[in-house]
C-alpha cells in the first residue's frame, strides 16, 4: 500500500486540495450504493463478461474529414496512438486500463482517467503540449467544485488514505452511466434492491449447508418397548446403531424388544424455479444474460449483449476522450479519439467466411486479417484483390482500358 500510495501520490501530489472560502462544495458523490456487489460470485461474473468484452476495444487517435464520398477517418502520427499501442501508464497495458475501468463503471457508474501532460518548447517559441500517460483514477468517492473566480467547475477526488486531489474538470476524462437519477455531474444507481436480493441469497447458501448436515445426522426415532432404566436405554441405542454401521450386514437386528421409525428429511430450502428467478433478477441487474456468463451463447445472444452493454460504453468514451485530450483548435481541426472493435471470434465460422468472402474482395480486410478470421496464422502471402472493385476516382481509366482491349480484338478480328 505504502509504495502505491507513494506512487500516487507523486503523479498528484501537486494537485492536493486546499479548502479555502472561495469554493462551494456540491454534495453529490457517486460510489455510495453496492460497494460490496462485488463479493457476489454471480455479479462478479457478470462484472467481468462486460469489462472483459470492452477490454477489446481499440482506441486510435484520427483526423476526420469530409469528401465526396463521405466522412473519411485517418490514423495520426502522434503520441496517443503510440500510447493506445503500448502501454498508456506504466502500470498497465491497454487491455488492463480498460478492464478495470468498465469493471469500476459497472460496480460505480463511474470511470476517471487522468492525462498526465508535458509541455516542449522549441527553439523558435512554439509549446506543444503532449501527454505521456494515462492513469485511471481509483477514488472512494467525488465532489464537485464550482469556483466562482475563474467560472469553472473543478472535481474533487477523494482518495483511502485520505487525500484529495482537485482538477479541472475539463481536464479529466470522466465516463458515466445510470445518468440522470439526480444531478448532472455524477452516474449513480441505487443498488438498494440489488443488495437485498444478494442478502437473501447469501442467507439461502448458508441454510443449505446446515439442512443437509441436519438430514444426515437424524435418520429416525427408537423407541424401547421395555422398562429399560437409563442406563438400559443408552446401551440399547449403542447396539442399535452399531448394528446399523455394520459394513457388512444388510439389515439391523436387535435382541432387545423395541421400534425403530425412520424419518425422511428433505434438505431442499427453496425450489429450483425460484432459484433460477433470483439469478435472474440479479444478471438483470447489469444486462447480460446467463449464457454469456457461462459461455454458450449463440450470435444473437452476443449482438444483443454487445449492442447493450458494449456500444454504449464506447459511444460515451469516444466522446470523453475527444474532447479533453484534443485542444478546441484540434477538435475543430477534425480531431477524434475512435474505437474499433475487430475481434468476433464468438461468431461462428461460417459467418466469418462471410465476411470473407463480402469484405476480403474489397480489400477491406488483409490476407492476415482474413486467415486470422478463418483461424489460420499469417503465411505472408501476397495480398490480393478482387478486379470486380476499383477505386471510383479510377472508374473511367479503367472502363476506357476495357473499351481500348476491346477495340484492338475487334481490329484484329
Amino acid at each position: 500500500m505504502g509504495i502505491i500510495q507513494s506512487f500516487w501520490n507523486s503523479i498528484f501530489g501537486k494537485k492536493t486540495l486546499t479548502k479555502g472560502n472561495n469554493y462551494s462544495f456540491n454534495q453529490s458523490t457517486s460510489g455510495l450504493y453496492g460497494s460490496n456487489i462485488a463479493q457476489s460470485t454471480l455479479v462478479a461474473a457478470s462484472l467481468h463478461a462486460i469489462a472483459d468484452e470492452a477490454s477489446k476495444m481499440t482506441l486510435k487517435s484520427v483526423m476526420m474529414t469530409d469528401s465526396d464520398n463521405g466522412i473519411i477517418f485517418k490514423k495520426n502520427n502522434d503520441d496517443l496512438n503510440r500510447l493506445f499501442d503500448r502501454r498508456p501508464n506504466p502500470l498497465m497495458t491497454m487491455k488492463d486500463l480498460l478492464y478495470w475501468s468498465v469493471y469500476r463503471l459497472e460496480a460505480k457508474s463511474n470511470f476517471y482517467w487522468y492525462p498526465e501532460r508535458q509541455i516542449e518548447t522549441y527553439l523558435d517559441g512554439r509549446r506543444v503540449v503532449k501527454t505521456i500517460a494515462i492513469y485511471p483514477i481509483n477514488s472512494i468517492f467525488e465532489s464537485m467544485i464550482f469556483d466562482e473566480k475563474d467560472n469553472k467547475h473543478y472535481i474533487v477526488f477523494h482518495m483511502d488514505s485520505g487525500n484529495e486531489f482537485k482538477f479541472p474538470y475539463d481536464e479529466i476524462i470522466h465516463v458515466r452511466k445510470h445518468f440522470g437519477t439526480s444531478d448532472y455531474y455524477f452516474g449513480s444507481k441505487n443498488r438498494t434492491e440489488l443488495l437485498e436480493t444478494l442478502g437473501v441469497m447469501k442467507d439461502i447458501k448458508s441454510l443449505l449447508p446446515k439442512a443437509i448436515k441436519a438430514s444426515m445426522q437424524i435418520k429416525g426415532i427408537l423407541t424401547a418397548k421395555s422398562q429399560a432404566d437409563l442406563e438400559g436405554l443408552k446401551a440399547f441405542k449403542e447396539e442399535f446403531e452399531q448394528t446399523l454401521n455394520s459394513s457388512d450386514k444388510a439389515l439391523g437386528v436387535l435382541d432387545v424388544a423395541g421400534t425403530f421409525t425412520p424419518v425422511q428429511i428433505d434438505p431442499k430450502v427453496i425450489d429450483k424455479d425460484t432459484l433460477s428467478y433470483m439469478d435472474l433478477q440479479i444478471i438483470s441487474e447489469f444486462g447480460v444474460d446467463l449464457s454469456i456468463i457461462q459461455g454458450n451463447a449463440d450470435e444473437n445472444k452476443w449482438a444483443s449483449f454487445y449492442q447493450k452493454c458494449i456500444e454504449p460504453i464506447q459511444d460515451a468514451l469516444e466522446q470523453a476522450a475527444s474532447s479533453v485530450l484534443f485542444t478546441i483548435n484540434e477538435f475543430n481541426h477534425g480531431n477524434r479519439i475512435k474505437i474499433y472493435d475487430r475481434k468476433v471470434q464468438h461468431l461462428s465460422m461460417s459467418t466469418r467466411l462471410n465476411l470473407i468472402k463480402e469484405l476480403g474482395p474489397r480489400g477491406y480486410l488483409s490476407r492476415s486479417e482474413q486467415r486470422e478470421l478463418a483461424g489460420y496464422e499469417p503465411d505472408g502471402g501476397k495480398e490480393q484483390i478482387s478486379l470486380n472493385y476499383v477505386d471510383s476516382e479510377n472508374q473511367n481509366n479503367y472502363q476506357k482500358s476495357n473499351k481500348g482491349a476491346e477495340e484492338d480484338v475487334n481490329t484484329k478480328k
